[in-house]
């Protein structure tokens, strides 16, 4: 091996060192309530409890789910958890180092998601969880067949330990390989090593790490290419081709609310009116003084012969945007 490279185990150690100490350092440098930042002191109390209990907090605590729940119950905690901790959602606001706190908690959130959304890193995953640990002061007791000095070790228990190591083996190499594809500038395929890396060796930590460091920049990235798939669809007037595009970019970026209004009107169209319903819902629980969302959100009313709600959603629009020509002839309607 060159001079000049790194062994595995230290680049891993490495990234699993670094988000925890982003958190200690602001954490300790955060005050009880700090002057400046322009969100309430409740809210900075809770940041800093959350990002405080990020190194004990498994993936379901992360999400506050229990471990039994479906597939819908973490996409729905998981928006929730983005929702509150998501740093865009205080874009314009004075942070200090609560951004910083912010970043390190919505990165655990979106890996909680990613493993846990996933039928087989799930499994993994909880595996994981359910093994001891042994304190790291306690050395392991030598086996009955050691402190009887038989050499020959059982034949299975070995067979299962070189299939242990290998699969360490070959999470090492993924990881590291990873982490060269991260420099050379391909995020996307970097995931999908240490993906890889989970899958072969669940147990190991920084590996989880590095996926919550890299997954927010890709999946922004693959919103913003699904979200010009459908925006090209929607052009032709093809809502029922652009409704999964936009779907699959709304999951990947929870907080967007335009993006959540752009489902609904897809599903909208194509007489979806439960899924209309969900999307326009959290677009407006992210921007509720958006007119257009509330247009949305009546047009969905209408559709479902629900005419007084319909009104109602027409008239905050109008509140919101008395120069609507549009919302002034639903309005005038009767």
């Amino acid at each position: 091996m060159g001079s000049h490279a790194r062994p595995e185990n230290d680049l891993a150690a490495e990234s699993a060192a670094d988000g925890e100490d982003a958190v200690a350092e602001a954490t300790s440098s955060a005050p009880a309530r700090q002057l400046g930042v322009e969100i309430p002191a409740a809210l900075q109390a809770e940041i800093r409890q959350f990002a405080r209990g990020l190194v004990s907090m498994d993936y379901y605590e992360v999400l506050g789910i229990a471990r039994d729940v479906d597939e819908a119950a973490i996409r729905r905690a998981f928006f929730e958890r983005s929702k509150r901790f998501h740093p865009d959602r205080y874009f314009n606001k004075q942070m200090g180092v609560y951004r910083e706190l912010l970043t390190e908690i919505y990165k655990r959130i979106v890996v909680a998601h990613e493993v846990l959304r996933d039928q087989h890193l799930r499994k993994d995953y909880a595996k994981r969880l359910d093994l001891p640990r042994r304190p790291a002061s306690e050395k392991p007791r030598p086996s009955l067949r050691s402190r009887k000095g038989l050499r020959v070790p059982n034949a299975a228990l070995h067979r299962l330990g070189q299939q242990v190591e290998t699969g360490r083996k070959k999470a090492r190499q993924h990881f590291q390989e990873a982490m060269i594809t991260k420099e050379r500038g391909d995020w996307q395929r970097s995931v999908e090593l240490v993906r890889l890396a989970i899958t072969f060796d669940p147990r190991e930590k920084s590996y989880h790490d590095a996926l919550a460091e890299l997954l927010p920049r890709v999946n922004l990235e693959l919103a913003s290419e699904l979200r010009r798939k459908a925006q090209v669809l929607l052009a032709r007037d093809d809502s029922a081709a652009a409704l999964p595009f936009f779907e699959d970019a709304a999951k990947l970026e929870p907080t967007d609310a335009e993006l959540a209004n752009l489902v609904g009107v897809c599903a909208l169209n194509v007489a979806d009116l439960k899924k209309a319903t969900e999307y326009t819902e959290r677009a407006i629980s992210l921007e509720e003084n958006n007119p257009s969302f509330r247009k949305t959100r009546a047009r969905i009313y209408r559709a479902a012969n629900q005419p007084e709600e319909a009104r109602r959603q027409f008239q905050r629009a109008w509140e919101l945007d008395p120069l609507d020509e549009e919302v002034k002839a639903e309005l005038a309607r009767r």
